[in-house]
């Protein structure tokens, strides 16, 4: 197999200026590449660009771990709210359970 004449960081190059507008025809001619040679550049370079699906699926299920405990955690705040609220309690009590719920973590409690 023949060696390229030209580097990575030279194709690159050749490809952003393709992406910048400029036809694969002026390339061609100025570099003095065949047309072949040009997309087949771009779809080994280009591609390496874009994530892979393995990878694009890994970071959707960390994203969906991170809003089931968001929901989780505001489920649990809606619970207590409805407890503390349906307890019957007096005022005063009311208030010491929401001060000890906030500082185990629940944030907006009643």
């Amino acid at each position: 197999m023949r060696k390229s004449k030209f580097t990575r960081q030279q194709i690159q190059q050749i490809l952003d200026e393709f992406d910048n507008g400029k036809s694969a025809f002026e390339i061609n001619q100025q570099y003095g590449v065949t047309t072949a040679a040009f997309y087949k550049w771009r779809e080994r370079y280009r591609s390496s660009k874009e994530p892979s699906r393995a990878t694009r699926f890994k970071e959707l299920q960390k994203e969906n771990v991170k809003l089931k405990q968001m929901y989780a955690n505001l489920a649990l705040e809606l619970e207590y709210a409805k407890a503390i609220i349906a307890s019957g309690m007096k005022d005063s009590q009311k208030k010491s359970t929401i001060d000890a719920l906030q500082e185990y973590g629940i944030r907006r409690a009643v």
